[in-house]
C-alpha cells in the first residue's frame, strides 16, 4: 500500500541515527545517555516485533489450544488475535484458579505453555538475555 520507505526501513533509520549519532553526543551527560540508551532499545524492540509478525501470536495461541483443550481457529486479523488471546489467557487464569490444573499432567503441560511464553517474550522483549543464559549454561561445570 505505501511505497517506500517501509516502516521497518523507517525505524530501522531511526534507531541507527539514535545509537551511532545521539548516543555518543551525550555520553557527557548520564542522564541523558540513560534516556537515549532507553530510547533506542525501545526503537529495537518495536523492530523485533514487526519483524516477528503474527507468528508470536500464532505459536501462543496453539499452544493455548493445548493447555485449554480446545481447538479455535487463529483469527485473521492480528488485533481479533490479540484480543482472543487476552480471553484465552484469562480463561487460563480461571481455571488454574479453580484448580483445573492441580493434577501432575495437567500441571505439567501449564508448565511446558508457560515456559515457552517466556522465552518466546524474551526472544523479542530481550534477546541478550537469552543470549547471556546460554553462555552460562556452556560455561557452567558439568
Amino acid at each position: 500500500m505505501y511505497d517506500r520507505p517501509t516502516l521497518e526501513e523507517l525505524l530501522a533509520a531511526v534507531h541507527f541515527y539514535v545509537q551511532e549519532r545521539v548516543q555518543p553526543a551525550v555520553a557527557g551527560d548520564a542522564r541523558l545517555a540513560e534516556e537515549t540508551r532507553i530510547a533506542g532499545e525501545a526503537i529495537a524492540l518495536v523492530l523485533r516485533q514487526l519483524r516477528a509478525g503474527v507468528e508470536p501470536l500464532r505459536a501462543e495461541w496453539q499452544r493455548l489450544d493445548y493447555v485449554l483443550g480446545r481447538s479455535v481457529p487463529f483469527p485473521a486479523d492480528p488485533t481479533d488475535a490479540e484480543d482472543g488471546l487476552l480471553e484465552r489467557e484469562r480463561k487460563l487464569c480461571e481455571w488454574i484458579n479453580a484448580g483445573l490444573y492441580d493434577l501432575p499432567a495437567r500441571r505439567a503441560a501449564l508448565f511446558e505453555h508457560l515456559m515457552l511464553n517466556v522465552r518466546a517474550q524474551l526472544e523479542i522483549a530481550n534477546p541478550s538475555f537469552l543470549e547471556e543464559l546460554a553462555q552460562e549454561d556452556q560455561n557452567r561445570p558439568l
